[in-house]
């Protein structure tokens, strides 16, 4: 099977990733109707010690030849509460002085269901208008979305949608971003994920300005005077790991970066914008928006994971434009993550085992794998059981597409044909929805095609073959604990975070743990659930003080399947 071959950087192209949300497309030039409108936005650390705790915002607004309305910012995005609370002190001015603002909150009907506050003129504004305000770093403690504004001893950086207040205008628009970095010490840049096109005076949706990531501070960058970039490929970390340097760590992403286009027959080098800040709630976690994606990491996470889930969240911005859905996109990326690189020799065949592994016991030991894929993805947000089904079992699904496609043809065609394939469809414009993806497996794969697939929908068990990762590995089947709390899962999702539902039979009770307690410590319910044999500690908050209890989340062993070394020798074999 080929792995791909070497590919050189072109111009710019446009780029979608990510499943939580879909960003317009840019546009390349301005309305025909007259000059197209346009927003400078200035941004200034405030000064503090060891991290700025937040931002002044400068917001200068020509709305062309339409009056301005409203300017907004989101309420809260699924998780991540208190958006728009962290707004201070908004003040709008036009050339006739002064415009009264008048605030109001509006339907939930946008992203992740969030309502937008609203400033709005109260009177007509002339000329260009500047909108000032502060906007501090956020404090929650609750997991999600990575698009939230935070800082760290080294810098700032968020999603734009987070902390920029925007109009309610759906038109294309020119866009400049400025930093005053005196905040920081000499030698500080700053780096956002805006097209070369629109950096160049081209235009762009508000709803991609929303997407955009930007940070700034005394960042380790790639390449190291960012000023001067001009490759496609950009990248920038505020991250503290005492066990790497982030420097190698921004080398090597550019590595697997142009290793991976080859991989997925990119026809040119798509441009590329990558963001690390350290994850003081969760181990890691990772978020893909137009072109860029942003990753994050605890201070003593492995750089192995932290490339595991860079490599996961890149093969978002390859699968763009294919099937929406989160069990496609996800489960994908999941697959892709290690097999990738492991064709491409950037990871071992133990590394590769040992993520395969990871797949399986994840998928195994969730008591909701026979949910519904639909109930799971809209549960995303609310049951960290059911926000794993997307990945773990879209993920087995494509491992036995996989294997179905490797027996069929002898060993000659493999997923990676079948989502080049794919890849090509879209390319030509044709459609690429799951539709299309099962009839274009069923020429191959026949009556599996359409069955596994509805394994897939409905909840039905899923197993790889035992050949399914070739001659090197071989199948053994072992009981896997269930992932079990012993109380309502809601009760870690949710602040305050208070015991409900507490099994007074589960590890949990008696570890010590009482209904109604209130705990302390975030969670990270997505890695825990991956290997439930690791203890959960909860920082339980009493009369008498904070208590510290830790407990096993297991419950009733499932049959499952794992794979371990064969007797074969390491060699180009075992890349199957």
């Amino acid at each position: 099977m080929n792995t791909g071959g070497t590919i050189t950087a072109a111009g710019p192209r446009r780029r979608i990733a990510g499943m939580l949300l879909c960003a317009a497309l840019l546009a390349p030039s301005a309305f025909a109707a007259g000059p197209a409108p346009s927003l400078r936005i200035e941004l200034t650390p405030q000064a503090g010690t060891p991290a700025s705790p937040g931002l002044q915002v400068r917001v200068a607004v020509d709305p062309g030849d339409a009056a301005l309305g409203s300017l907004g910012l989101p309420v809260s995005l699924g998780p991540l509460a208190n958006i728009a609370a962290r707004v201070d002190g908004v003040r709008m001015h036009d050339a006739a002085g002064e415009v009264a603002l008048a605030v109001s909150d509006g339907p939930a009907d946008g992203l992740l269901g969030s309502r937008q506050r609203l400033w709005t003129p109260q009177r007509q504004t002339r000329g260009e208008v500047t909108v000032d305000y502060t906007v501090a770093v956020s404090q929650e403690t609750v997991p999600g979305p990575i698009w939230d504004l935070r800082s760290e001893a080294r810098g700032i950086s968020g999603a734009a949608r987070t902390f920029v207040l925007l109009p309610q205008d759906a038109r294309e628009w020119r866009v400049a971003i400025d930093w005053n970095l005196s905040a920081y010490p000499r030698g500080a840049q700053a780096l956002d994920s805006l097209p070369a096109a629109v950096r160049d005076g081209g235009t762009m949706s508000l709803e991609a300005l929303r997407s955009t990531y930007l940070m700034a501070g005394d960042l380790h960058a790639l390449p190291a005077d960012l000023s001067g970039a001009t490759g496609p490929f950009r990248a920038a970390s505020t991250a503290q790991t005492p066990g790497y340097d982030q420097r190698d760590l921004l080398v090597w992403s550019e590595q697997a970066y142009r290793q991976l286009s080859g991989f997925f027959r990119e026809p040119e080098l798509p441009p590329f914008t990558t963001l690390f800040r350290t994850n003081p709630l969760t181990d890691k976690s990772g978020s893909a928006l137009p072109g860029a994606l942003m990753s994050t990491m605890a201070v003593d996470l492995p750089r192995e994971e932290i490339e595991q889930l860079l490599v996961h969240e890149m093969v978002h911005v390859y699968l763009d434009g294919l099937e929406e859905q989160s069990w496609f996109q996800e489960g994908l990326a999941v697959v892709y993550e290690v097999r990738a690189p492991f064709m491409l020799g950037l990871f071992s065949s133990e590394r590769y085992l040992a993520g395969i592994n990871d797949t399986l016991r994840t998928y195994y030991s969730n008591v909701r794998k026979d949910m519904p894929i639909a109930e799971a993805q809209a549960a995303f947000w609310t049951d960290a059981r059911a926000r794993m089904q997307p990945y773990s079992r879209g993920g087995m699904y494509f491992l036995v597409t996989n294997a179905r496609l490797l027996h069929a043809s002898g060993g000659r065609r493999s997923l990676d044909d079948a989502v080049r394939a794919f890849l090509d469809r879209r390319r030509a414009g044709e459609p690429v929805d799951a539709a299309t993806w099962v009839a274009m497996l069923e020429p191959e794969i026949g009556a599996h095609a359409q069955a596994d697939f509805r394994a897939l929908q409905d909840g039905g068990l899923l197993v790889p073959p035992e050949d399914a990762f070739g001659p090197c590995f071989r199948r053994e089947q072992m009981p896997m604990p269930v992932f079990e709390l012993g109380f309502e899962i809601a009760s870690l999702m949710q602040v305050p975070r208070v015991i409900r539902g507490l099994d007074p039979a589960s590890p949990a009770a008696r570890a010590g743990l009482r209904e109604g307690d209130r705990i302390g410590n975030a969670v990270g319910l997505d890695g825990q659930q991956s290997d439930p044999s690791k203890p959960i500690v909860l920082k339980v908050e009493r009369d008498e003080g904070v208590v510290e209890i830790a407990f096993v989340p297991q419950g009733a062993p499932f049959p499952g399947y794992h794979w371990v070394r064969s007797d074969v020798a390491d060699g180009p074999a075992c890349r199957y």
